[in-house]
């Protein structure tokens, strides 16, 4: 369905819509059956729609999502469509959109949440950036819980971040890594 939406569109489908990425975030979401989740990046709402999907299948749980794409000029929609332009309404009552950049939204978001249980990275890329969120993510992040980040390739923040919290497990796939805490 999201494939064929944003065909419609003559949009590219973007790195969450790979034959990896995509089975990865869900499967991770349906296998852990998270209470909260908080994204920054939705764009059109690939990750948003499959993460939102999960959570209807699990009959549980909270997306919490923070963008504003008109700000990051990365973040192309199509012509007249709204952030999260491919999330079905009947999605939409697990999730709460937060309009506004990382930076200013993140920290006030999760010290509201007290705590979380699947962070996923997908906003600015840039190093400073990254290492912001994780850093932040990470200390909300519950014991066991996971932090994913979509593009870990285009910089370092990824890997020193892994060092930095000495996880006990991490992983990438292609451009997509994760990490437990």
């Amino acid at each position: 369905m999201l494939e064929s939406e944003v065909k419609k569109y003559n949009f590219p489908l973007g790195t969450m819509l790979t034959p990896l990425r995509a089975p990865i975030l869900y499967t991770v979401v349906r296998a852990l059956k998270p209470l909260v989740i908080v994204e920054t990046g939705v764009a059109s709402g690939v990750s948003t729609t499959l993460i939102l999907n999960a959570l209807s299948l699990n009959c549980r749980g909270r997306l919490f999502s923070i963008d504003m794409p008109d700000l990051d000029p990365g973040a192309r929609l199509p012509y007249g469509k709204d952030v999260g332009w491919l999330v079905p309404s009947d999605l939409k009552e697990r999730w709460y959109l937060i309009p506004g950049l990382s930076r200013d939204k993140l920290r006030p978001l999760l010290q509201e949440l007290g705590s979380i249980d699947i962070f996923l990275h997908d906003s600015e890329h840039s190093y400073e950036n990254m290492m912001f969120e994780f850093k932040i993510a990470w200390f909300y992040l519950r014991k066991g819980g996971i932090l994913l980040a979509d593009d870990i390739t285009g910089n370092n923040a990824f890997r020193d971040f892994v060092q930095i919290s000495k996880p006990t497990y991490w992983t990438t796939f292609g451009g997509l890594g994760a990490i437990r805490k």
